[in-house]
């Protein structure tokens, strides 16, 4: 076992809502993966994510795992590393955890040849910084809501964030509703072609 210290490795004080109280870990830093390790246990292992930084306790959030497996004494150690999922092509249309993995492997029935055809996965900080609004593609495709009044007089580009704010009862849901069939419609339509 490698060599550990306040620095490298820490102990749970208390757990509550997946969110536990540590002591030690004391070069960690935010963001930054820790292993907690149950020590009755060997086999169960969960991952966390250091949350917060005070001069007595590290405050750790748990990304995989079950808090029923830890409790007051068990190790958690540092990894080193920023939390990384994958991102690509090859991920479209699957449901991922924070982690990466794969949550509905069942449900497709893709050649795993085709789906890497689309493109590479790669490993990425989820903490990484959005492209400038220079470096990102202009909005050249326009996005239609099937509501004429709305088409004609506000334009709203595919890829453009709108925000429907009203009063209750105002008839938000079923303007969403509407572009979300329109939307359907014209995407069938354009398969058809």
């Amino acid at each position: 076992m490698r060599f550990i210290n306040s620095y490298t490795s820490g102990t749970v004080l208390s757990v509550k809502d997946n969110v536990l109280i540590t002591d030690g870990l004391y070069g960690c830093f935010v963001g930054e993966v820790v292993t907690i390790f149950n020590t009755q246990d060997v086999d169960t292992e969960c991952l966390g994510v250091v949350l917060t930084l005070e001069e007595t306790e590290t405050r750790v959030v748990i990304l995989k795992g079950s808090q029923r497996s830890i409790y007051c004494g068990c190790i958690v150690v540092r990894t080193h590393n920023y939390v990384k999922t994958r991102a690509g092509f090859g991920v479209l249309g699957f449901v991922i955890d924070t982690l990466g993995a794969v949550l509905n492997l069942q449900d497709f029935t893709i050649d795993s040849s085709i789906r890497g055809a689309l493109g590479s996965v790669e490993l990425i900080d989820i903490g990484n910084t959005s492209p400038t609004i220079i470096q990102r593609e202009a909005i050249s495709t326009p996005f239609m809501t099937g509501i004429t009044a709305i088409d004609c007089f506000i334009p709203i580009g595919c890829g453009q964030r709108e925000l429907i704010i009203g009063d209750i009862n105002t008839g938000k849901t079923s303007l969403a509703i509407t572009i979300i069939l329109n939307q359907s419609y014209v995407i069938n339509t354009i398969d058809l072609l």
